[in-house]
């Protein structure tokens, strides 16, 4: 019971959370409602975790996307260089393969002419390493390489690898071009077959590959891709920085993202660790008076006997009973009367030194426990006296007004006075009882028949 309007500690534990809430008036209904927040609480957190967890897979997925890519735009700019290179290199081998035709009369070089024209053309399938070789080298080495890879048309494959209206214009025109020079090099071609030995022919047809307007031909047909390739470049360049940017702020938003979840992780577990110790603290506190309480009275006791049997101390125990506190709560109420318990618990707690222990063993009973050695025993006995004299010859004052309060303490040693605990206690109360027959005293248990 608590005075009206006043918090008190209310101590739940409802899936590992401590509350301190609640009305003293209202402590079931608030305990209820505390435990109730804490848990829509903890629910709220665990599914924002979960939702920041599926977050972060996800946007490892965009992340691994946005790496990928990056990976085919850089791919997509090295085959936009060779495709837009094919039709130049094509072109060149072309000029070669006439040209070495012209030069020996061998039908061979005729044959691997017409054999690029069509492979350009997607008449024909293309070998695997038609971008990275010459042609004029490769059929030599093996023309059955002309049998392999893909058929289709060298503008095709510019449309397919995603050049731009603008690009295509400038390949178009220059494929255009090309082909008017090869249609020159096969009438060059022609006019010697039947007639190699035909020495003016020759010399007419070398003329025909060499003349201005072929050379100027080609060098715009070269200018033409040149610009087609640095417009490709140009866009290519553009979709890789855009890939790497978007890779960029996702790598930066994944591990902010992942910070965030250790963090939060991290707060959790030790918000937890604290809810934890906040537990077991108040676990052992008397919810009244903020004082230890039976529970932790009785494991302290267990360890100080233990370590007194074990060696040359006293453990010097005092139970205190308040007088007439019957009549402060019959006369005050009950509410009053637990103000009055808190104040003398802490008027204890203010007196007591390091190692001592100040416990409310139930009603208006408290307990006083001292850990000293043996051969300063007496000390001890006298120091407990002159803590309950003290702290009842001034009253107490508060919103009851003022009180003043006597008690009666019986004390007990161990182990002079008794071998357990069980026995500490019995003889410690034996002792009290009997100095309250004569209000106000302090009686030691050995001397229990004689006023102290």
């Amino acid at each position: 019971m608590c005075e009206a309007g006043r918090l008190d500690w209310l101590v739940t534990y409802n899936h590992g959370v401590i509350t301190q809430c609640g009305d003293a008036g209202k402590q079931g209904r608030s305990g209820y409602r505390c435990a109730l927040m804490n848990q829509i609480r903890q629910r709220l957190l665990l599914l924002l975790f979960l939702v920041l967890l599926g977050a972060l897979a996800l946007l490892s997925e965009f992340y691994v996307r946005a790496i990928r890519d990056t990976g085919r735009a850089e791919e997509n700019r090295l085959t936009s260089l060779f495709l837009s290179d094919e039709l130049r290199r094509s072109t060149q081998d072309l000029s070669t393969m006439a040209k070495a035709f012209l030069t020996t009369g061998d039908p061979t070089y005729r044959k691997n002419f017409e054999e690029i024209l069509a492979i350009r053309d997607g008449r024909l399938p293309r070998t695997e390493t038609y971008q990275t070789t010459y042609w004029g080298y490769l059929l030599d080495l093996n023309p059955h390489m002309s049998a392999a890879g893909e058929t289709a048309p060298l503008v095709d494959l510019m449309k397919r690898n995603g050049f731009t209206p603008g690009e295509l214009a400038k390949v178009e025109k220059a494929k255009a071009i090309s082909d008017e020079l090869a249609e020159i090099e096969i009438q060059a071609m022609d006019a010697i077959s039947g007639n190699a030995g035909s020495a003016r022919d020759r010399l007419r047809a070398h003329d025909m590959l060499i003349s201005d307007p072929f050379l100027k031909s080609k060098a715009e047909m070269l200018h033409l891709i040149g610009e087609a390739q640095l417009m490709a470049d140009q866009r290519c360049e553009s979709a890789i920085a855009r890939a790497r940017s978007i890779a960029g702020i996702q790598r930066v938003a994944f591990v902010l993202l992942a910070v965030s979840l250790v963090l939060m992780v991290w707060r959790g577990w030790r918000s937890e660790r604290k809810r934890s110790r906040l537990l077991e603290t108040r676990s052992n506190l008397d919810p009244l008076t903020e004082i230890a309480n039976r529970s932790f009275l009785q494991s302290h006791l267990e360890s100080a006997t233990r370590k007194a049997a074990a060696g040359h101390d006293a453990v010097v125990l005092g139970m205190i009973d308040l007088n007439k506190f019957k009549d402060i709560n019959d006369r005050l109420g009950h509410i009053r009367g637990d103000e009055v318990l808190r104040m003398v618990g802490a008027r204890l707690q203010a007196h007591c030194r390091e190692g001592d222990l100040v416990a409310r063993y139930g009603g208006d009973e408290f307990v006083m426990v001292f850990v000293t050695p043996a051969e300063r025993l007496d000390s001890a006995v006298e120091r407990m006296r002159s803590i309950v004299g003290t702290i009842f010859q001034t009253p107490l004052t508060g919103p009851f007004g003022s009180i003043h309060l006597g008690a009666s303490m019986g004390v007990s040693i161990f182990p002079s006075h008794a071998g357990s605990i069980e026995e500490l206690l019995r003889t410690a109360d034996e002792a009290m009882y009997a100095a309250k027959r004569e209000v106000g005293a302090v009686r030691v248990a050995e001397y229990a028949s004689q006023a102290r």
